[in-house]
């Protein structure tokens, strides 16, 4: 089933211009922007985009302006926190995504609010990801993060089968609307 999800999510993302794509990631963060729970976080995870998905590069360098972030770095089957104090820190790592270079490892119990990706997500805040469970992982030792994932409307299914692993997101954002997940 949610190899079926990503394929179909794939789909429409690659139906989308390159504007598109900017003009929803700009609406998107705008929305972000304005969560009283990004306002009152003094350190977020940001994921860092590859080409399709909902583009946090802008994002990143807005809120670095005022708050501590923080970029995930794959280290074998895990995923670590750096803070970055410039996008310009960022190379390709593992699977192509942006990661940060160096920098101070940012411990999970000291940040406020994480911004996940994914493919496809449902109104309880179930996610389909990529399926490697990085952020799974993760997200087991945030302590009082809130969980706030990116994504276009149309990954807005229905439903999403979720597994005793999966961890749920709290919101999700879109170019339309903020979707506060019941679960």
């Amino acid at each position: 089933m949610k190899h079926k999800i990503r394929c179909a999510a794939r789909e429409a993302k690659q139906r989308h211009s390159a504007r598109e794509i900017a003009e929803k990631s700009k609406a998107i963060a705008e929305r972000l922007f304005r969560l009283p729970e990004y306002k009152k976080a003094k350190t977020i995870m940001f994921y860092a985009s590859k080409k399709l998905e909902v583009q946090t590069l802008a994002a990143i360098k807005m809120a670095l302006r005022e708050k501590n972030v923080a970029v995930p770095l794959v280290k074998g089957d895990d995923m670590v926190a750096i803070q970055i104090t410039g996008i310009g820190e960022l190379v390709p790592g593992a699977f192509a995504v942006p990661e940060p270079r160096r920098g101070p490892e940012i411990r999970p119990k000291d940040i406020d609010l994480v911004i996940v990706p994914g493919v496809a997500f449902d109104a309880k805040g179930n996610r389909v990801g990529y399926g490697k469970g990085y952020y799974d992982k993760y997200l087991k030792k945030t302590i009082r993060a809130k969980v706030v994932a990116l994504a276009y409307e149309f990954q807005i299914v229905p439903s999403v089968p979720a597994e005793c692993h999966d961890v749920r997101v709290h919101k999700i954002i879109t170019e339309k609307r903020t979707v506060s997940c019941a679960g």
